[in-house]
């Protein structure tokens, strides 16, 4: 894909790592057919498809510098070829540097706009929200993970790619809002992969409906209290939207902090009846090949105390932040028990002794199934140079305990877990049989590294019913 005549290319196609999220937008006033689909993406050092940035780190004589963040038109994938109406089509591209390397996967937030008339409502603003990565360094040829600038959130136009909101620990002027982490220190984000909740969605005529609440985003940051300074310390932070089309009316606040890294995405369940708002993810790192080898990581599982009762309407709602969760108030359910929990619980991942072991880590997404059954991905990585990277193991827990998701002492779940390891083999998951360690929480140990996303379920899990009649017949 070359589009010399539209005078987006300085440089050749060149793509490291690709994030990619696809939305179908309708929007009449968007300059583009309606149900057009965008994949917003991230690509890492050289660009794609389209012009140098401005300022270069090195040399702004060079084709190369940031990373950037761009989104295609790629309504008609067939039609490839050099002609002006010819899809995929660059819409904008994004770079600033403050982004480091785009290992942030863009979240997408739509926000319906009461303002407009009473047939577009449901077109709405939408937004990409990204985050900044680490920015370095690379050592022997190995990429650290660490930063050498503060969190920074940026929030943009999906129609134009123009950055309207940040939100940074810089000075309160123009477009930014001012945020600090609870420590101050150099920080970088997770994975946005799923990131945004619509807590109104279960009902369409809540006011809130079709408006995206929330985007929960982990985060990795420095830890000055160890000589030379750490990486090992983290947490999530949210971002609300309130249902306002105004990004400049968003506030972020912190819900966790002082835990491990969380470079992998929170993913979230609600129970609509309790007023419940579920929120799930694991701590763990893994740049380098001997990164973090000795710290305890675990898995969370607690509710957002910002998640509100409802109102009159029946619609749930978000109080005024902050309200952050200690991690003194969770359970401890590394022995597994399904009692129940008042704020939420963690399960402590075994620690390596970093010099023959390595510790128990999350790198993948968390899998959060409607039948309240929550799947996380651990990795053990190994220390043997001829070894296939590592051991993988896959758990099953319940959703609001931590625990195991027997029914009378059996397993009653049906279907495959499926994920490819590094060492090209797909692993299959039986979940009626496979957890039998931690408690009946945890899989034997596969030989290889996961990948960064979550496994494919098959079976009935995450099946809604219809609602409607598949089958009338007249007596």
């Amino acid at each position: 894909m070359v589009f010399n005549a539209s005078g987006f290319v300085d440089h050749n196609i060149f793509c490291i790592v690709t994030e990619v999220q696809a939305n179908k937008i309708f929007c009449s006033d968007a300059g583009m057919p309606a149900g057009n689909e965008v994949n917003v993406a991230t690509a890492v050092l050289q660009q794609l498809t389209v012009k140098t940035p401005i300022k270069d780190p090195k040399d702004s004589t060079k084709g190369f510098g940031y990373s950037s963040v761009f989104a295609l038109d790629v309504t008609d994938p067939v039609t490839s070829d050099l002609a002006s109406g010819s899809y995929p089509k660059l819409l904008w591209e994004f770079s600033d540097p403050r982004l480091g390397f785009t290992t942030v996967t863009p979240a997408i937030v739509r926000i319906k706009d009461a303002a407009d008339t009473t047939s577009l409502q449901r077109n709405g603003k939408w937004y990409a929200v990204l985050a900044s990565g680490p920015t370095g360094p690379i050592d022997n040829g190995w990429f650290l993970g660490l930063s050498d600038k503060k969190l920074t959130i940026f929030v943009l136009d999906l129609k134009s790619g123009e950055l309207v909101r940040t939100f940074s620990s810089a000075a309160t002027a123009g477009i930014n809002t001012q945020f600090t982490l609870p420590v101050d220190a150099p920080a970088f984000a997770g994975s946005l992969s799923g990131a945004t909740t619509d807590t109104d969605k279960h009902k369409s005529s809540l006011d809130g409906a079709y408006s995206d609440d929330a985007v929960y985003i982990g985060y990795t940051r420095a830890n000055s209290a160890t000589a030379p300074t750490a990486w090992d310390k983290g947490g999530v932070v949210r971002l609300l939207t309130y249902n306002d089309p105004d990004p400049a009316n968003w506030k972020i606040s912190t819900l966790i902090d002082g835990i491990g890294p969380v470079t992998s995405a929170v993913t979230k369940l609600q129970d609509a009846t309790a007023s419940q708002l579920w929120l799930y993810f694991g701590t763990g790192r893994y740049y380098t090949k001997d990164d973090d080898p000795g710290n305890v990581q675990a898995l969370y599982g607690l509710k957002d105390p910002c998640f509100g009762a409802k109102n009159s309407e029946y619609e749930n709602t978000f109080i005024a932040s902050p309200c952050t969760t200690m991690v003194g108030s969770l359970d401890n359910r590394t022995t597994a028990s399904n009692d129940p929990v008042t704020n939420g619980w963690y399960i402590n991942l075994p620690a390596g002794n970093g010099t023959t072991t390595n510790s128990k880590r999350v790198i993948t997404d968390t899998l959060a199934n409607t039948n309240g059954v929550v799947n996380f991905t651990t990795f053990v990585p190994s220390k043997e140079v001829c070894s296939y990277g590592g051991e993988t193991s896959v758990w099953a827990v319940k959703y609001n305990t931590g625990g195991n998701t027997l029914v009378g002492g059996k397993q009653k779940l049906k279907g495959q877990l499926l994920m490819q390891l590094s060492t090209g083999a797909f692993q299959q998951v039986d979940v009626s049989s496979a957890f039998t360690q931690s408690g009946g929480r945890e899989t034997p140990a596969y030989k290889g590294e996961p990948p960064s996303s979550p496994p494919v379920i098959t079976g009935n899990t995450n099946h809604f019913p219809t609602k409607r009649f598949l089958h009338i017949q007249e007596r």
